[in-house]
């Protein structure tokens, strides 16, 4: 949750290309507004995202992800001022180091 109460999120599928997505819900009225803020693409910048993401002090969303097609684990930064994601780190293929985090 960043400091006007707004919360982040991600998901393993949807979004323009159906591999998934980082969004954020606002409050407003006693409700929520959805907002899809990143539609992945299914390539370089990753796919099918797994689990919670982390908000750091400058409102950049972290989560992970497995990069398309293979599967390699990685961990995706979303810039909310840049309005950009990317991949900021990959791990090797193979089940060594883990796989489809």
């Amino acid at each position: 949750m960043d400091a006007s109460g707004n919360l982040y999120g991600i998901s393993y599928g949807g979004g323009a290309n159906q591999v998934g997505t980082v969004y954020n819900l606002t409050p407003s009225n006693g409700g929520w507004n959805y907002s899809t803020l990143h539609s992945f693409s299914g390539g370089a910048d990753g796919c099918s995202l797994y689990g919670s993401v982390l908000l750091d002090a400058a409102e950049t969303v972290y989560g992970t992800a497995a990069a398309c097609p293979y599967l390699i684990p990685t961990a995706v930064r979303y810039s909310r001022s840049r309005h950009k994601a990317v991949v900021s780190s990959q791990w090797s293929v193979g089940l060594a180091e883990g796989e489809a985090p």
